[in-house]
């Protein structure tokens, strides 16, 4: 995944100080909702780009503190995260984060390097097959003990749970079915005892 992706980056790089964005020739995905604009990258099936929330680009770019500890901050919450990805064993869509230019606007914005998971969100999914309620049995289980674990031990929260963020499908170059997160903005919080 990562070479993949390296790979694309960096000859997109080539041209970023001509255009200021971080890839050439990107092709608005048919998967971009209300809140969040996905791009095809050309000759590269197993990747998307993704641009995140308008609140988490708020996050990042508001003016209210400089640029370099947002990028601190946001850096922690990813590291965070995967911390809590890594601790509970859930399958994540790789991703990669790049600073770059909107090809709309031109202003600063986020982008998120994602690989393609093929499936169906829990949603959509069509019914409970060959394993597939056992599976989904252990990972919710596994997210009610990550919230009990992280009021216990007053640590952080992964609080950007919904069903459509979870697929059932495989990766690039895998057929194992299993469940993966797909929407990776590190919304980490911390708890707060007085939840009035």
């Amino acid at each position: 995944m990562k070479e993949r992706i390296s790979n694309n980056i960096g000859e997109n790089n080539q041209e970023t100080s001509r255009d200021k964005s971080p890839f050439l020739n990107l092709t608005k995905s048919s998967l971009s909702k209300k809140d969040t604009t996905f791009y095809d990258i050309p000759n590269n099936p197993d990747v998307l780009v993704r641009q995140p929330s308008a609140p988490l680009q708020k996050k990042i770019f508001s003016l209210d503190t400089d640029y370099a500890t947002k990028t601190k901050e946001f850096s922690s919450a990813v590291a965070a995260f995967n911390d809590i990805v890594k601790r509970y064993g859930w399958n994540i869509a790789e991703t990669n984060y790049v600073i770059g230019n909107d090809p709309q606007d031109g202003k600063s914005t986020l982008f998120g390097v994602t690989e393609r998971i093929s499936g169906q969100n829990l949603d959509k999914a069509p019914g409970v097959d060959d394993g597939l309620f056992e599976k989904i049995e252990e990972f919710y289980l596994s997210f009610v003990q990550h919230v009990v674990d992280s009021y216990k031990e007053d640590g952080l929260i992964w609080a950007d749970f919904r069903n459509e963020q979870i697929i059932y499908g495989t990766r690039p170059g895998e057929e194992e079915k299993k469940l993966y997160i797909v929407d990776v903005d590190p919304e980490v919080y911390t708890w707060t005892t007085n939840l009035s």
